[in-house]
């Protein structure tokens, strides 16, 4: 089974920084209990060629596989459409 990659796109300097982190954390937590990944946290000021190849325009911006979150969306809410995407 091919692992899914999961690219985090964040800035240490943002305000949203700890909580970003803590929803992310939740996610690759019960992500871990469906199915095999890679994961990555991406600082767009430490690697903005990164932000580039991903065509990252907005901050936080949460990459699963071919499924793009931008913003702050919580943990259940991301698990909800990664789940209805399996079922296809």
């Amino acid at each position: 089974m091919e692992k899914t990659k999961i690219l985090l796109f964040i800035s240490k300097s943002s305000i949203y920084f700890q909580t970003t982190m803590e929803e992310f954390q939740k996610l690759l937590k019960t992500l871990e209990e469906m199915q095999p990944f890679t994961s990555e946290v991406i600082d767009v000021n430490e690697n903005p060629e990164m932000a580039e190849k991903y065509k990252v325009d907005a901050l936080p911006t949460l990459i699963i596989g071919d499924k793009r979150f931008i913003g702050q969306p919580k943990a259940e809410e991301i698990m909800k459409i990664v789940k209805s995407a399996d079922k296809k």
